[in-house]
Order: structure tokens, then sequence, then C-alpha cells
């Protein structure tokens, strides 16, 4: 992660945006199909193309890896940076998660749900507030991605603080993942070794090809990710074969090319996109936190209202996805980014001076 003297990029990585922009709505899309085809709602398939949108959670892990590296890897061995950045991933995560988890709460509290049992409501509040590494029921079902980004979060402040130990932290990491394999452990060993941390791993390696400008063949590098990560969609959809854990690294390789490959094209190029699409990238994390409890009530209200009213299906698809996506746009712009603007952007006395690149992470 050694800082090359040749690296030149601009304060943003505008194709990150598209990436986050894709993966929100990819999940949103999943879950609108996958909801709506309960047999409590309309009991069928509607887009099966949407089916695998799962990914765009990959996706987000790949790109998680790749912006640490390419926004701290000079910070390698510098103590006092520790813990800026950990304040600065408490400030993007926690606060906007708590304000869902809190309606949620309150909503749980009115309306009992079968799948919460009351005397497990203490521990899994504590649990979801905090964003322990346990599984189980959750108050936010999406939550559990986030209990990947904390723990990678974690190792790459330890990388930070002791960074002669990164490779020795690497190795120990692949080993744990890789044994996860083999080996099934209980709470909350199993999240530690999961093969879904792999993916930050696809999107450092990237990054430091990336920062190193030795990215060969860009255009190809972007085209062959693209290629990988849409067949693996397809096939999927298709049913060619199922889900496991190499179908989600080969999502993995895909988006750490896709993700590479683009961002060395943008290098030096001028590349802007529209005001829109950089809205919904820098609304990625809301649309993703109030989209399923969105979703799901979407899809009561709507699919009561076809029982009286004929509704085409595609029309009821599209007003559950536009309802997530804009409750998730309104959310970001009334509470999240208030949220961020109250809150101190640094911690006092333990400001990074340097002047370089702002990456949106």
């Amino acid at each position: 992660m050694e800082n090359s003297p040749r690296l030149s990029v601009k304060a943003s990585i505008e194709t990150l945006q598209i990436g986050r922009a894709f993966a929100a709505l990819a999940v949103v899309l999943f879950h609108a199909e996958t909801t709506l085809g309960l047999p409590k709602y309309l009991g069928r398939d509607i887009f099966p193309i949407f089916g695998p949108g799962e990914a765009g959670v990959y996706y987000f892990f790949v790109l998680s890896g790749f912006v640490m590296v390419t926004a701290h890897a000079r910070d390698l061995g510098r103590s006092n940076v520790v813990l800026p950045f950990l304040w600065k991933r408490f400030r993007r995560i926690y606060p906007a998660l708590w304000v869902v988890l809190t309606s949620q709460a309150v909503l749980f509290l009115l309306i009992p749900q079968d799948r919460i049992a009351a005397a497990e409501l203490p521990w899994i509040i504590m649990k979801d507030f905090l964003i322990l590494p346990w599984g189980g029921p959750s108050l936010l079902s999406v939550e559990w991605t986030l209990r990947h980004e904390i723990l990678f979060y974690g190792a790459f402040a330890v990388i930070l603080l002791v960074p002669h130990w990164r490779w020795m932290i690497t190795g120990a990491a692949l080993a744990v993942i890789m044994t996860g394999q083999l080996v099934a452990l209980p709470a909350p060993l199993e999240r530690v070794v999961s093969g879904y941390n792999l993916l930050f791993g696809f999107g450092i390696a990237a990054a430091l090809l990336y920062r190193r400008n030795a990215v060969p063949a860009p255009h190809a590098m972007l085209a062959l990710g693209v290629v990988i990560f849409l067949t693996n969609w397809a096939a999927l959809a298709i049913g060619l074969y199922e889900k496991s854990m190499v179908v989600v690294w080969i999502y993995g390789i895909g988006a750490a090319l896709t993700v590479g490959g683009a961002a060395t094209l943008e290098r030096g190029s001028g590349f802007a996109i529209p005001a829109f699409a950089r809205l919904l990238g820098d609304a990625s994390y809301a649309i993703y936190l109030v989209h399923y409890p969105v979703v799901s009530a979407a899809c009561k209200a709507l699919t009561r209202l076809q029982s009286h009213i004929p509704i085409p299906d595609w029309f009821i698809f599209s007003l559950v996805v536009g309802s997530a996506v804009a409750a998730g746009l309104a959310f970001h712009v009334g509470i999240e980014r208030p949220l961020m603007a109250w809150l101190p952007a640094r911690l006092d006395g333990t400001a990074v001076r340097l002047k370089r690149p702002r990456f949106r992470s």
C-alpha cells in the first residue's frame, strides 16, 4: 500500500459514484422482486432477471476495499490518524443506522412480529445498535452487511497502526477465510471467517494497482469485469447454476476489474457524471438502510389494492421500487446529510493537515 510518486488523481472518483448508485439500485430491485414473489403478496415472478440483484452487496464490499486503500494508503504507520479514521467510519455508519433502528424498534413495540421474540429484544437491540458480529433475528435485516464492514474497518485500522504487519495480517485473514469454508464455526467466529470478507480483498488488490498506475489495459480490464459480473448475474437468473461462495467470489473478481479499470480510465479524463447520478451515489447508504422496510410496506399496500383494482404486476413493481428509492433520497436529504453536517468531520486535535484528494467512503 505504499504511496506512488506517479499517482495523480482528482478530488473524487466519479465512476465510484456510478458504482454506488448501481449497487444500491440492484439491491432494491432484488428485494422488490423477491418480496413481491412471496405467497402472501403476488406469489409469482415479475422480472426474474432481478432475482440475483443481491450482487449489489458484493459490489459494495469491493468498493469499500478499493476506497479504503485509495483514500488512506498514505496514512500507513501514522498512529495519529487511527482515531480520526475510526471516527470517520463511525460518523458515516452509525448515526443514520441508529435513526432507522429506532424507528424499527418503535414499530416492533407497537406491532410485535413473530420473527422476534419479546424476550430476545434487548439483546437484538444491543447487537444491532453496536453492529456486533452475531447473526440471527435483527430489527433491520439488511444490517448483516454492516457486520462485515465493521470487521473490515477494524482490521484496516490495525494495518494503519502497524503497517509492517500488513502482509502477516493479510495472510492470516486469507487463512481464516479459507478455514471458514471448510469448518463450521459458531457465532461470532462464523462472521470473521466468512467468505464474504474476501470481497474487500479484491477491492484492495484493484486499489493497489490503481495507486501504482499499474492497471494493465484498463479498457480491456473494464470490459472483462463487466462481462464477468453480468454473465454471472445472468447465469444465476436463468438457473444455470446455484449461488455459492465461489459464485460470490466471481462477482468480486468482476467488480474489482470493473472498478479498477473504470477508475484508471477516468484519471485525467475530466469525466463527470450527471447531478442525479451523483445524488444517487451519495444517497446509496441511505437507500440501502431504508429501502427494505419501505419495500415491505409498499408490497402490503399495493397487493391489497390490486385485489380491488386491476393493476398490472409491472406497475406494482415499479411503484415499489420507486417508493423505496424516493424514501432513501428523502432520508439522505432530510436526515442523513443534516446529521453528517451536524457531527464534526474531525476529532479535535487529531486532524490530518496533509492536503490530499478526498474520496467519498
